[in-house]
């Protein structure tokens, strides 16, 4: 393999992993903040909202944190 094809595919593997790392660093803040705020009174849909968030702030790691494994 030609040596400028190397130091494409190394670029797109520094970019993808700076990417996850992004990524996942701002997942962990908002998890870690969705969860705080369970026990803040507030009306019933709030909660609702907050698992929402939560869950897909969740569902988003998984990738990501495969992605910075692999960086």
């Amino acid at each position: 393999m030609p040596s400028s094809q190397l130091v494409r595919l190394r670029s797109g593997g520094n970019l993808a992993a700076g990417l996850a790392h992004d990524l996942n660093d701002t997942l962990t803040a908002i998890v870690g903040h969705v969860g705080g705020r369970r026990d803040v009174p507030g009306p019933e849909s709030l909660a609702k909202h907050l698992n929402a968030i939560e869950g897909a702030a969740e569902r988003d790691r998984g990738p990501s944190r495969t992605l910075v494994t692999f960086s």
